[in-house]
């Protein structure tokens, strides 16, 4: 009885902490079947929850009854009172009656001093683990032998109802009462409203006689005296059987619990089957769609979970819809013609429907796409396209299906020449159409990519944490233009450089200090004045992005590659930005195609141009000179000229960050020009010029300061000056 008990209570625990499966449907078949068990969920759980109530009531009665009692063995007795009492009035409460014997076993038998109790009840256990100790000291009582173990003992007969939930006292039920002593009670039973009157039965001694008392409410019965008689019937009946017979006392099951309980069991069975199938029918509340294929599948409605594992599902039916009311959270399903709900009280996640155009579903809220990639890279985490193939259809993503939305820029107009969708795959991009790039052009990402990295160059992709390029290669003399700033994992910018000359150079990342001189670069210097012909460079120890500056390595063939974790500035279309500014002249760094001197950059000769030559040289870039890509040359304005050849030229100079002149020798060997027309050595206290051709000659000190503009005439000059170090027409002269 236990353990169907605690099966019982198992099985109602089960409901609430039961884990739920999932329904994996691979084809039309088991999607209507799916649908079709759903259905049934309201049948199987009023079917469940009648039986559960059943079962509840009967183990409601049962509990409020005494498992055991004591029963005398006249059973005739108590077959014709219960005869009487049924069929004086249908009414009332039927009874029985028992006697029950009460035992109190001699203190050294408790004491375990006596006897073998303990010994006993450890034997008998597994029967007298469930009885009241009054009910166990009369069983081993009763136990021939242990008469003498015995301390007192009396005996009493109780009444009990049948139905003891029917009665009550005071308004008030009964329950788990045993009526009995009624002479103890009888004032109170007799003042009480009950709703099934009561027949009181009392019986006790007086000198040598035995009497039994009968009693009820008078007001009910019309022939009371009838009823009375029935009563003295059954009260001499069992006088007699008291009188002429010994009683004997045997513990037994009480009916009523037996009765309560096979009906509570056959109840619990009952539900335990209800519940088994409305457990099946509930599996079919979560349902994964594992295939793509078509189905004329439909239900009225709907209010569990699907997943759609980004699967098609193309339906067909006559409702135009795969579910009429929904108010189920459905995630990651395409349905292609026809609709999800007809009526969405749920949720939808993630979902797509294709009729009569395509329609994203992220939240319950649609959203029209033009194709299918597009509606792919908006809901990645869920649907993928092919994006090789030219049958274009909704797949389940995979990294080598996930769709990535892309921006191409070209080179020449510097805006999205074209957009489009990709995979992914390898460490490259591939798709029907993807654009080829040129030289320095770029591909931008719109969302990162979750595949291998892209080992591909100038592939930028857009990340959480901004701007990523996984290698970037930047081609010397080809037009740059960074449509957004971004990180370059690693870095190539190839270019030769020739040892110990100074070469003008303009990038757009920054290179650290430790980065120049980890590749060889000795000397970084940047445009800082132009005064009186003189352009005064002054040194840096590293450099900044879109600045125009001139370097020297210590090795020919020094290039910036293999560098990590570059940062790339966004390019700007303003050319002002690249520029240093200093007086009366401007440094300018070229990222755009070849720049010509005369007809790009003078404005109409306003300006003349200057930059190095191979000769290490600074020089004014005349008829068709230019200007690569990542090369930077000076602009001066006309008017800081003279008419004459002899001030064409200019002078460079290098400061440190103090305005310390630096590196004279470099200075002067930068436009020292060779001649065979023009010499000047010097003297004591003089300058002295070999020209075959009158001209003007600027006499500087190395810190770029006039001295004097001498003319000179052909042949032998001398122009008087102090002992010093002077500069004249780009010459050194070292005067005493």
């Amino acid at each position: 009885m236990k353990n169907l008990l605690l099966s019982f209570i198992c099985l109602m625990l089960c409901t609430t902490l039961g884990v739920k499966a999932q329904v994996s449907v691979y084809n039309s078949t088991q999607l209507k079947s799916a649908f079709t068990e759903y259905g049934k969920i309201a049948e199987y759980q009023t079917a469940y929850d009648e039986a559960s109530a059943e079962a509840a009531t009967a183990k409601k009665n049962r509990d409020e009854q005494s498992r055991y009692i004591a029963k005398e063995s006249y059973d005739s007795l108590l077959v014709k009172c219960r005869d009487v009492y049924k069929n004086y009035n249908s009414t009332t409460t039927p009874l029985f009656f028992a006697t029950k014997k009460t035992v109190v076993l001699k203190d050294a038998v408790l004491d375990g001093d006596e006897g073998n109790f303990y010994d006993w009840y450890d034997a008998n256990y597994a029967t007298l683990e469930s009885l009241s100790d009054e009910e166990v000291y009369a069983l081993f009582a009763a136990v021939p032998g242990n008469e003498g173990f015995v301390e007192s003992s009396s005996e009493e007969i109780h009444v009990y109802p049948l139905e003891p939930a029917k009665m009550k006292i005071n308004g008030v039920e009964a329950k788990n009462t045993i009526v009995g002593n009624l002479s103890a009670y009888r004032n109170k039973y007799a003042n009480s409203n009950f709703v099934f009157h009561y027949l009181g039965y009392d019986e006790y001694e007086s000198g040598d006689s035995r009497y039994i008392d009968c009693y009820n409410d008078a007001a009910v019965y019309s022939n009371l005296a009838k009823f009375k008689n029935k009563i003295s019937e059954i009260a001499s009946s069992q006088e007699i059987v008291v009188q002429n017979a010994p009683l004997v006392i045997e513990y037994t099951e009480n009916p009523l619990w037996t009765q309560y309980n096979l009906e509570y069991l056959t109840a619990a069975e009952k539900a335990n089957n209800a519940l088994t199938l409305l457990n099946s029918a509930k599996e079919y509340k979560d349902i994964s769609i594992k295939g793509s294929f078509n189905t004329d599948a439909h239900i009225s409605s709907y209010g569990g979970n699907i997943a759609g594992n980004g699967y098609t599902l193309t339906v067909s039916n006559a409702n135009g819809a795969l579910i009429g009311t929904s108010t189920a959270s459905i995630s990651g399903l395409c349905v292609s013609g026809a609709k999800i709900a007809t009526t969405n009280n749920g949720n939808y996640k993630n979902c797509a429907v294709i009729s009569g155009g395509i329609t994203g579903y992220v939240g319950n809220t649609g959203v029209s796409y033009s194709s299918l990639p597009e509606l792919a890279a908006a809901m990645s985490g869920v649907f993928g396209v092919d994006m090789t193939s030219s049958n274009v259809v909704l797949l389940p993503v995979t990294q080598n299906y996930k769709v990535y939305e892309y921006l191409y820029y070209a080179i020449d107009s510097k805006t999205v020449a074209s957009k489009g969708y990709l995979n992914s795959r390898n460490g490259a991009l591939v798709g029907i159409g993807k654009p080829t790039l040129g030289k320095n052009e770029f591909i931008i990402l719109q969302s990162a990519n979750t595949n291998t990295a892209i080992t591909e160059d100038n592939v930028i992709e857009k990340t959480s944490d901004g701007y990523v390029c996984n290698s970037c290669r930047i081609v010397d003399g080809n037009e740059f233009f960074a449509p957004v700033g971004f990180v370059a994992k690693k870095m190539n910018y190839s270019r030769s450089f020739t040892a110990n000359v100074w070469s003008s150079l303009v990038l757009p990342f920054s290179v650290s200090s430790s980065v120049l001189s980890k590749i060889g670069v000795t000397h970084v210097n940047v445009f800082s004045s132009f005064e009186n012909k003189v352009a005064t460079f002054a040194s840096e120890s590293s450099m900044e992005a879109y600045t125009p500056y001139i370097i020297k390595t210590s090795s020919t063939g020094v290039t910036f590659s293999n560098l990590v974790n570059v940062v790339v500035g966004k390019s700007s279309n303003n050319d002002s930005e690249l520029r240093a500014i200093g007086g009366n002249g401007y440094f300018f760094g070229n990222l755009s195609t070849k720049q010509y001197a005369i007809s790009q950059l003078s404005n109409n000769n306003a300006y003349r141009i200057f930059g190095f030559n191979s000769n290490n040289q600074m020089v004014r870039a005349t008829g068709n000179s230019s200007f690569p890509t990542f090369r930077c040359y000076l602009k001066v304005k006309e008017s800081e000229f003279a008419s004459s050849s002899a001030d064409s030229k200019i002078r460079v100079q290098f400061v440190d960050g103090f305005g310390k002149l630096i590196d004279e020798d470099a200075a002067t060997a930068i436009d020292e020009v060779t001649s065979e027309n023009f010499s000047v050595f010097g003297g004591n206290g003089e300058i002295i010029v070999n020209t075959e051709k009158a001209s003007n000659v600027s006499v500087y000190t190395t810190g770029g300061k006039l001295v004097k503009v001498a003319e000179v005439v052909e042949g032998e000059n001398s122009i008087a000056v102090a002992p010093g170090l002077y500069i004249v027409n780009n010459h050194k002269v070292i005067v005493r």
